[in-house]
């Protein structure tokens, strides 16, 4: 048997876009991106597998620092772990 519930939601599409906008940047499919949010959201509080700031998230935070302080830039890089 399997462990996985299979439905089919109706989403506005400008949310979709927006999702499937976060799962590109995640590097996930947008199942995949709206499982991981949903269980961040529910879950109240973030996984160990989640990521401190995802790429929206910063780009969400840049514009909003970018109106007290022209010019403010963050910058996003993804730390690999190191060959062995």
């Amino acid at each position: 048997m399997e462990d996985t519930y299979r439905s089919q939601f109706r989403l506005p599409y400008p949310l979709y876009e927006k999702l499937k906008e976060a799962a590109d940047v995640a590097g996930r499919s947008v199942n995949a991106e709206l499982v991981h949010r949903l269980s961040i959201a529910l879950d109240g509080e973030k996984s160990a597998s989640t990521e401190l700031c995802s790429a929206t998230e910063a780009q969400l935070l840049q514009e909003i620092l970018r109106r007290f302080e022209p010019g403010f830039e963050i910058v996003i890089r993804r730390i690999e772990p190191a060959s062995k």
